[in-house]
């Protein structure tokens, strides 16, 4: 009689353990629970190598004019420091608006790293051209006698602004490509751009015909163009960097959350206060897209890469 065929089986069957009953629908997902060291450890990593991808503070455009213009900066914007609208309460981002962000936000800004390299290499490239043309202009105004003084000054006048239509040129087409940025923000920015080189054209055009024929005209056409188009224009500035920061934030907030659902309660203490230490550097970008002194808000965009530093470390 032929041997009956033998069946496979796995260990715990032919061990007498009970088959677990087939699973209907969805799989519940298995929850995985770290140790103290192991959570912080792994949040350390986490949270580390997303900061240290890109360097914060120089993410977003900066415009050249904040180092070479200090002076002109310093006399222009509302000095009360206070929100556009007082009225305006600021709410932190709930967790829908972070997700929006935050989701391929990082993928995106690793695959324009490239070009943002090569952009920020043609800005500083830029900038050593305008600080050097600056530098010789200021050399030749010194040498120069009252007869030929205007004349020399206009010339640089015009050069200057002339390297700033390029920088903004550039500037508005890069723009688009840049990661975590919202439209809103892109297009205040784009907004203050355009009347701004308008306003440069106009005043290059204004040399060219000869209409300035006192420095002291000059000297009055520098002041209005800062305070009626550059003002604006710096301000959109702060508001599209601490947009993109709070792309950051968003990110790292939603990292934290990743870690701690497969934490013990007993070890969620760090991550939580780093958390809400991100929540307040959140709070801090948010207010800056209601301000209206530019000087006021670059610093408090400086003060919140500072505090997201001190959040990861």
């Amino acid at each position: 009689m032929p041997k009956k065929p033998r069946t496979s089986r796995s260990r715990s069957t032919t061990l007498g353990a009970r088959r677990s009953a087939p699973m209907r629908g969805k799989k519940p997902k298995k929850r995985t629970q770290y140790g103290g060291v192991e959570s912080i450890f792994i949040a350390g990593i986490a949270i580390t190598m997303v900061a240290a991808t890109g360097n914060l503070v120089r993410d977003m455009v900066e415009s050249d004019y904040f180092a070479d213009n200090r002076e002109m900066i310093q006399g222009t914007g509302n000095l009360t420091g206070q929100l556009a609208e007082e009225e305006q309460e600021v709410k932190a981002l709930t967790d829908d608006e972070r997700r929006k962000k935050s989701i391929g936000f990082f993928l995106r800004r690793k695959s324009k790293h490239r070009a943002l390299l090569l952009y920020r290499h043609d800005e500083e490239s830029r900038r050593i051209e305008k600080k050097d043309y600056l530098k010789e202009c200021r050399n030749d105004v010194r040498k120069s006698n009252s007869n030929i003084r205007l004349p020399i000054v206009l010339r640089c006048y015009r050069g200057e602004l002339t390297l700033n239509l390029e920088d903004l040129r550039k500037e508005r087409a890069f723009l688009y490509k840049l990661p975590g940025t919202s439209d809103e923000a892109k297009e205040r920015i784009n907004a203050s751009i355009v009347p701004l080189m308008d306003a440069i054209t106009a005043v290059i055009d204004g040399i060219d015909a000869g209409v300035y024929t006192t420095e002291e005209g000059l000297i009055e056409t520098k002041k209005n163009l800062a305070e009626r188009y550059r003002a604006p224009y710096w301000l959109s500035v702060s508001v599209l960097r601490a947009d993109g920061l709070l792309s950051w934030t968003s990110h790292l907030i939603r990292q934290i959350d990743v870690i701690l659902v497969g934490t013990q309660e007993a070890d969620e203490s760090d991550l939580r206060n780093t958390r809400a230490c991100f929540e307040d550097v959140e709070l801090m970008l948010l207010e800056i897209s209601f301000m209206a002194d530019h000087k006021i808000s670059r610093e408090k965009v400086q003060r919140a890469v500072e505090m997201i530093k001190t959040c990861i470390e």
